[in-house]
């Protein structure tokens, strides 16, 4: 089963299958309204769920971050749409998003509203025929400043359409997948919820030296001891090589730059360095297990080295001394970023220098109860890591399912 684009506008396949328009199998095709935000009583005490592009999340809409009134209905464009209603963003960054509505709901005039007519088509089937071929869609989309998609282009999409029970068989299928991504994805948020909460109660608040939740072993010795963050480690700049000299760069060193920290534990960087690059440059090398705190633009993210490595000079690197628990800072940073960002400065950008990184106040316990905090924390995040792997493969998954559901797309 293959399936052709013809003039960049239809979609249409080689097969048995009955081929029709988005027009053809719906009710009505139409689009929203957001009625004056200067008239209180559009908004005050609203009643129907109003639905704007950023909420389409490929999913069901079950509640939205603004309401309506009736009033507001009447006076504008906004309409009301029926459960089973497909949303599609049609311009800007969300081109092509979906969503599902659970109950009657309006929405904005960026929304393309696809009210299917369930003696033509499953809806769901059709919600995920637009999600398996959004690529192709938002190919078409039109616009300099921003992508585009006309309500007219949209109706004329042509997709086959195989026997009603078939299509419901199909959506069946993926709709039990969602429902395992999305259960997924729950127990995933519950964790990270759980770690957040912990680290507030394992963690003294600002001002205090005993933190609300201590393991039993550790109740009976005291406050923590006070001191500053640089008593904790040395902290390292980084630097960048000459991007003119080519002898400087694709040697064996791993050299992070901010944009890379984006999980606790970095091993491969984008590019490298070689040692003559290390040399003739500010930056040092790193031993396993430095904390990277990026301290430009982005403050406060931070990554621990698996291997030695080096740093650009948006980052200030911790060597956690012998007496401390590296991955216990590693910890206590993420939770007190707020404070990283609060003492950074800067009119070009934000930028938080060493000696403010050295001065930030701190309390610690002793490294026995450093390295249980990190192990508790630790497990924690080995369990977000496996639900989050378990995720990904879902999901590729239901984008092979698709796949082999639906027809591959060939340009003609």
């Amino acid at each position: 089963m293959s399936l052709s684009c013809a003039n960049n506008r239809e979609f249409c396949v080689s097969n048995s299958s009955d081929l029709r328009t988005i027009a053809d199998v719906c009710i009505k095709v139409t689009s929203g309204g957001t009625p004056r935000r200067s008239t209180a009583t559009f908004y005050e005490d609203g009643i129907w769920p109003w639905v704007k592009t950023k909420e389409l999340v490929d999913g069901w809409l079950n509640h939205t971050e603004e309401y309506i009134t009736e009033v507001a209905v009447a006076a504008s464009s906004a309409k009301i749409l029926p459960e089973d209603t497909i949303l599609m963003a049609m311009y800007g960054a969300t081109v092509g998003k979906l969503g599902i509505l659970s109950r009657p709901m309006a929405c904005n005039q960026a929304c393309c509203a696809m009210i299917v007519d369930p003696q033509e088509a499953d809806f769901r089937y059709l919600f995920y025929q637009l999600q398996y071929v959004r690529p192709q869609i938002k190919g078409l989309a039109t616009g300099a400043a921003q992508q585009n998609l006309s309500m007219e282009l949209i109706k004329s999409l042509q997709f086959a359409f195989p026997s009603l029970p078939r299509q419901e068989k199909i959506a069946d299928c993926l709709g039990s997948l969602d429902d395992l991504i999305m259960a997924n994805r729950r127990k995933l948020e519950a964790l990270r919820r759980q770690k957040q909460g912990l680290m507030q109660q394992l963690f003294p608040r600002s001002g205090e030296t005993v933190p609300r939740l201590r393991f039993p072993e550790f109740r009976d010795t005291g406050e923590w001891e006070t001191g500053t963050l640089g008593e904790v480690g040395e902290f390292i700049s980084g630097g960048t090589p000459s991007t003119l000299i080519p002898e400087y760069w694709g040697g064996n060193i791993q050299w992070f730059t901010p944009s890379e920290i984006n999980e606790r534990n970095l091993s491969k960087s984008k590019r490298t360095i070689t040692c003559e690059g290390l040399k003739h440059s500010s930056a040092r090398l790193l031993p396993t297990g430095a904390l990277l705190i990026t301290t430009r633009a982005t403050i406060g993210d931070v990554g621990i080295a698996e291997n030695t490595c080096a740093t650009n000079q948006g980052f200030h690197s911790l060597v956690v001394f012998e007496r401390e628990v590296n991955i216990f800072w590693y910890y206590w940073l993420v939770q007190h970023k707020h404070e990283l960002i609060r003492r950074s400065s800067g009119s070009t950008f934000l930028e938080i220098r060493k000696t403010g990184l050295k001065q930030i106040p701190i309390v610690r316990p002793n490294k026995d109860e450093q390295q249980k905090i990190a192990d508790c924390l630790g497990s924690l995040d080995d369990m977000i890591a496996a639900e989050g792997r378990k995720l990904k493969a879902l999901q590729r998954h239901k984008q092979g399912l698709m796949q082999q559901l639906f027809p591959r797309l060939e340009t003609k």
